[in-house]
């Protein structure tokens, strides 16, 4: 793995963690929504003020303190993406890159979210959740026509946590979650040397010249832990009528792992021969704050309207450096700086909004839908073919059973609908200025996905 200045380097880790999460289909960013199939039936809205189960406590920590005895909720959702890259590469000379368009990059994948909450006593609860609130993962055929810009991304999050709530008997609580994060992340691309090579094609060694130079490829992995709080509050100034607000805040993260590089040009005593490298890096991470405001509003004893507008701040991620940790270290040396790859990133914060209903057809059976905008971070200029980040909306349908025993079931089914987009993509120094107007991807991307969730909930 070499710098961009060498026309390598690693591209865009754009997110923590998740259980081989496709990040094209989900919320903004690298966020992800899957949290709960009793609130993602009606596409989240209103999950901050309703405390429907424990997995509440997901969304908004203070909802606990509406929840009687101990709840337990469980589940998993399964994300199927369909993508289609259709497009061209070029390299410093302005050649076509000979290639295919990548195949489906996307995999089916499984989220799983856990939550228990548990009352103390008349005015305090405690409760426990597992969730993965970020992820990416996405992998291209190897012979795709951009893979000096993206090869392989499996960047993945997991979330513990331990979570207090304190109610009044007027229909106010608060809480606070203390956030737990694990993650982890792999990221990698194939390398073009010939360009680097021109000038010292004389002191190539093993009979090598700059065009049947090897191909080559870089890989970077890393993990980390990570503490961040979650506040919220929720209010019922009416009988029917419920307001939640959250803060999620900001997480520092410092990915610590290995970067590889494979036929990386090297001077030996035979002259610049291909050379595997290894040494150790770090990429610094923060993963976004935001805020929630959420409202539920009953109508009747069937009918109960929702909705939520999210703010997240996405701008804090500017731009990605792997940095060398390790002192002289061969991949930095060749390089030249610590900095070993840069990537212009410039996300910009986001708004989200969503609306649902629930219709209590039954004692037993409720039906609900939903609807959701999620607006992209990414700016057209420097959108990438590792995550070609666009506007979403997302459409959903959810049922839930409840037995007499306070055992309930939910189901629901989404489908994304996802702006096709375009993708102009070029290399950037630690300056964010163009390297080489010549190399690039371009092309347009058709994306769309479905999704389904279940969830296991009881009170006891």
């Amino acid at each position: 793995m070499l710098t961009n200045r060498f026309n390598s380097g690693i591209a865009a880790i754009a997110g923590g963690v998740v259980l081989l999460v496709p990040a094209i289909a989900q919320a903004s960013g690298y966020a992800l929504n899957e949290v709960s199939a009793s609130a993602s039936g009606m596409a989240n809205a209103g999950a901050a003020a309703n405390a429907e189960n424990a997995s509440v406590l997901l969304f908004n920590p203070a909802g606990m303190g509406r929840l009687d005895g101990t709840q337990v909720s469980g589940g998993v959702a399964l994300i199927d993406v369909d993508t289609d890259f259709d497009g061209k590469a070029y390299n410093f000379q302005n050649e076509e890159v000979a290639g295919g368009d990548g195949g489906d990059m996307v995999d089916p994948s499984v989220i799983p979210n856990f939550a228990v909450s548990h009352r103390l006593n008349e005015y305090s609860s405690v409760g426990l959740g597992l969730s993965v609130p970020f992820g990416i993962a996405a992998e291209y055929e190897d012979d795709f026509k951009g893979r000096f810009f993206a090869d392989e991304t499996d960047v993945q999050m997991i979330n513990l946590q331990p979570t207090l709530s304190l109610n009044n008997d007027e229909g106010f609580s608060i809480g606070v979650g203390l956030n737990i994060l694990y993650a982890e992340g792999l990221i990698s691309k194939a390398q073009d040397f010939e360009q680097q090579l021109q000038p010292v094609g004389g002191l190539l060694g093993g009979g090598f010249t700059p065009e049947t130079w090897p191909e080559g490829h870089s890989e970077a992995e890393g993990d980390d832990w990570g503490v961040g709080l979650t506040f919220g509050m929720m209010l019922q100034p009416y009988e029917r009528t419920t307001l939640g607000l959250t803060y999620r805040s900001s997480i520092d993260l410092d990915l610590e792992g290995e970067a590889n590089s494979v036929n990386t040009p090297a001077p030996t005593a035979a002259g610049i021969v291909p050379v595997n490298l290894t040494e150790d890096v770090v990429v610094p991470l923060d993963t976004p704050e935001s805020l929630t405001l959420s409202v539920a509003q009953g109508l009747n004893d069937e009918w109960t309207l929702y909705a939520s507008v999210a703010w997240t701040r996405w701008s804090r991620f500017e731009d990605l450096d792997i940095i060398s940790d390790e002192e002289n270290g061969p991949i930095s040396a060749i390089a030249g700086t610590d900095v070993i790859s840069h990537t212009t990133e410039e996300w910009e914060d986001t708004w989200s909004a969503a609306i649902g209903t629930k219709w209590q057809a039954t004692d037993a059976w409720a039906f609900k839908a939903g609807y959701a905008f999620d607006q992209s971070p990414v700016q057209d200029k420097y959108r990438t073919v590792r995550v070609p980040g666009a506007d979403r909306n997302w459409l959903t349908l959810g049922a839930q059973w409840k037995s007499q025993d306070e055992l309930s079931v939910d189901l629901a089914l989404g489908y994304l609908i996802i702006e096709d987009v375009d993708v102009e993509e070029y290399d950037y120094d630690i300056d964010d200025q163009l390297l080489d107007p010549n190399k690039r991807v371009v092309g347009e991307y058709e994306l769309d996905a479905w999704g389904a969730g279940l969830q296991v909930s009881k009170a006891f």
